[in-house]
C-alpha cells in the first residue's frame, strides 16, 4: 500500500498546478466530470482540456504506461 501511495505523489507532483492534482485525485475517487467542474466553479469543458492535458504529461513523462 505504501508503494501506491508512493507512486500516487510521484505522479501528482509531475502536475503543473492545484488545480489539475485537484482534478486528478477527483477522478481518481471516482467523481465525474460534471462534479469535479462544480468542485472547482468552471465548465466541464475546462475539466476534460485538463483531463487531456495530464494524460498527455503522464504518457509523456511516463512512456512505460502507454503500451
Amino acid at each position: 500500500m505504501q508503494l501506491i501511495r508512493e507512486q500516487m505523489e510521484m505522479l501528482l507532483d509531475l502536475l503543473p498546478d492545484a488545480d489539475f492534482r485537484t482534478i486528478a485525485l477527483m477522478r481518481f475517487e471516482g467523481a465525474s466530470n460534471q462534479e469535479i467542474a462544480e468542485h472547482l466553479d468552471c465548465t466541464e469543458r475546462t475539466i476534460e482540456r485538463k483531463l487531456t492535458r495530464i494524460r498527455e504529461l503522464w504518457g509523456t513523462l511516463l512512456p512505460e504506461a502507454n503500451p
